[in-house]
């Protein structure tokens, strides 16, 4: 008899080939007849065109039950960023920012007899202010007849779910336009000229993004981060890291890294799994994923050669591209291809309250029922409200090096 040394051993895919050998399958368990169904009626979802409408044994109309309805979700991503403040009434938002006070030469020092210290003296604070505009109105509709709802529905439960569907499908037409807002106001904070960026907002840090990225690649961006955030909360105060050039300290729990998808993940597979200590290298400030930093130019061709623009219906509302600027008929029908202005930064050290908005009209839905017509329109609007970008905010982009 062969000692526990000289059994033959088996590898890992090898076990796993012995067990389902000795396991059921379809095949070697199913019935013909139940086999045979399952290969007529399939597994995917049936079109409308495809019903079978006769019950083949008493050849009488088939019923649908109703199991659920799919409502749609949409998040705005980059909420977390935004600080939101009220506006109930005006057409701006002002904001005034107080200069520092640099010390005198004291009076109180040398006083000889005879002397007066004029302690009337004017000294006026220096002050500036900075104003925001009005920017975003928005307003969206649906319409639906309470009558025709009846006819595709055996249950008021079913007619609440569906209408309570299409309504939150009007909602996320909101929370998707304040996500590409958000990212709009960033572009402008990145190249905006009125405001322009100084040389200390921008960093070239190594590209982690690259294919080829190393773990010493990723721990030099983790550095690169590290130093840049001693170097901005390191001074009593300074102007150095917003556009406006206000001089203040902001405390690191203040800040948040806008970082592209995927930096995040690499850092934490190639890095931190083999680190000794993880908190050494871990990025020293909340970190807030988006897809991109807004202003994507859309073109028909890879090249970025042939420039698409927007087609609208006669309600405003984008229904494709066409290659001719200012067409009502949307003529692209393939790929479309979004060109990057943004593409050498990789991510932003950003102040909360960069990005604000101000609200004078919150969300709102109202109905208009039209008696002729037998329907209702739910108008969704919000006028009057704005998103900006603060150029007295800190901020530092992240730059691929050349």
């Amino acid at each position: 008899m062969p000692t526990l040394a000289q059994l033959p051993k088996m590898t890992n895919i090898e076990a796993w080939n012995l067990c389902r050998a000795s396991s059921p399958t379809f095949a070697s368990h199913t019935s013909k007849g139940t086999s045979d169904l399952f290969t007529e009626k399939g597994f995917e979802a049936l079109r409308i065109n495809d019903l079978p409408a006769i019950n083949e044994f008493f050849e009488i109309s088939l019923r649908v039950a109703l199991n659920k309805i799919d409502i749609p979700r949409a998040k705005n991503p980059l909420s977390s960023i935004i600080e939101s403040y009220d506006q109930p009434n005006g057409g701006f938002l002002q904001r005034i920012a107080i200069g520092n006070l640099k010390p005198i030469t004291p009076k109180y020092r040398g006083v000889q007899n005879g002397d007066s210290v004029d302690q009337y003296v004017v000294r006026k604070p220096t002050t500036s202010e900075r104003f925001f505009g009005i920017n975003f109105d928005y307003q969206s509709l649906v319409t639906i007849q309470d009558f025709q709802v009846k006819q595709v529905f055996i249950s008021e439960n079913g007619m609440g779910q569906f209408i309570a569907g299409i309504l939150a499908g009007l909602e996320n037409g909101y929370t998707v336009q304040e996500y590409e807002n958000t990212k709009q106001a960033i572009n402008a904070a990145l190249n905006s000229t009125a405001y322009q960026l100084k040389e200390t907002q921008l960093l070239e840090v190594t590209d982690p993004t690259a294919a080829d990225a190393s773990t010493e690649d990723l721990e030099d961006f983790i550095l690169a981060i590290k130093d840049q955030m001693t170097r901005m909360t390191i001074s009593s105060q300074t102007g150095a890291f917003n556009a406006g050039g206000f001089e203040t300290v902001v405390d690191e729990s203040d800040y948040v890294l806008l970082l592209r998808p995927g930096i995040k993940n690499k850092i934490a597979v190639k890095v931190r799994a083999g680190a000794y200590n993880p908190e050494d290298i871990a990025l020293p400030i909340p970190v807030v994923e988006t897809e991109d930093f807004g202003g994507l130019v859309p073109f028909a061709d890879a090249a970025y050669t042939r420039r698409l623009y927007p087609v609208y219906d006669k309600l405003g509302s984008e229904i494709g591209f066409s290659e001719t600027e200012g067409s009502s008929t949307a003529t692209h029908t393939g790929q479309v291809y979004y060109q990057d202005p943004n593409a050498g930064c990789i991510g932003i050290i950003m102040q909360k309250g960069l990005v604000f908005t101000n609200k004078q009209n919150p969300y709102e839905v109202r109905i208009a029922q039209n008696v002729a017509g037998l329907y209702t329109n739910y108008w969704a609007s919000s006028p009057e409200n704005g998103i900006n970008v603060d150029p007295y905010y800190n901020m530092v982009a992240l730059m691929k090096a050349a």
